[in-house]
């Protein structure tokens, strides 16, 4: 028997379905991008058809005088899914406190303040092979604040300036996997690199080193000159992810390193969960 009206329709039907989506997709993406979101994200796996056009992520970064909360959305309004290549969209923001002692004429000084910052970007997302890269540029607007009297020595205020990012992700055969991912703004002269070496325990779990190193300009009005500060990091990441979701923590040890004397190491730890939707 002939069935050629029921395929008619079956089309028309498909068709109509994915019209809708992509209309309800791009209303997202607008609404998305009018709330205050945020932070750190990274290239991913091979691509897979079940996850959505949207990743969000949120987080925790401590040490023993530094402490940050972060949260970021990334779009791909224009792509199948999240791994698919094509242009994103990508909004963070984060909020953070510290603390620490300079030596000031023989005397300990000690300085208190907090950080808040917020990015807007957009970037393309490249996939060649085992190589995943993405590329961001926008603006990148970080304020500081004293919180004692003795910090008002040091600049603090809000600056805002242009923002670059890059991030690198290469599958090493079938179970291991190295990421590299690159930043700077003019914005407080802030930048931060990150590199990462993982190791597949199991499909979903892995584990392995990653080293951070980041940077950004002091003017303390004591000294009347500009100093540039130092953190490096070194320690283990864990990392396990299903559908939709990660889950990644860190730690180890860091080491501030800069033209003044400050606390030297410190034990450092994070945490970030993203979605995928």
């Amino acid at each position: 028997m002939c069935r050629q009206p029921d395929l008619v329709w079956s089309s028309v039907a498909a068709i109509v379905r994915r019209t809708r989506t992509s209309a309800v997709a791009l209303a997202c993406a607008s609404g998305l991008l009018t709330s205050p979101i945020s932070a750190e994200a990274q290239a991913g796996e091979p691509a897979q058809p079940q996850y959505g056009w949207r990743e969000v992520w949120s987080g925790g970064d401590a040490m023993r005088d530094v402490w940050l909360l972060y949260s970021g959305v990334t779009l791909a309004p224009w792509s199948e899914h999240v791994y698919d290549p094509g242009w994103r969209i990508r909004s963070q923001a984060g909020y953070g406190r510290y603390n620490y002692v300079l030596q000031s004429g023989g005397a300990a000084v000690a300085y208190n303040g907090e950080v808040t910052y917020a990015d807007a970007l957009i970037g393309y997302h490249w996939r060649n092979g085992n190589l995943t890269a993405k590329a961001f540029g926008g603006l990148s607007v970080i304020e500081h604040k004293a919180l004692a009297q003795a910090s008002s020595g040091r600049v603090v205020g809000l600056e805002w300036g242009p923002k670059a990012m890059l991030e690198l992700w290469l599958n090493v055969g079938a179970a291991q996997y190295t990421s590299l991912n690159l930043s700077f703004t003019t914005a407080h002269g802030t930048a931060a690199a990150r590199w990462r070496w993982g190791a597949k325990l199991a499909d979903a779990l892995s584990i392995g080193p990653e080293l951070r190193f980041d940077t950004n300009a002091l003017r303390y009005q004591s000294y009347d000159e500009i100093f540039d500060s130092y953190l490096g990091r070194a320690g283990l990441f864990l990392t396990y992810k299903w559908t939709g979701v990660e889950v990644s923590v860190a730690g180890g040890v860091s080491a501030n390193v800069s033209g003044i004397e400050t606390d030297a190491i410190s034990p450092y730890a994070t945490v970030n969960v993203l979605f995928q939707f």
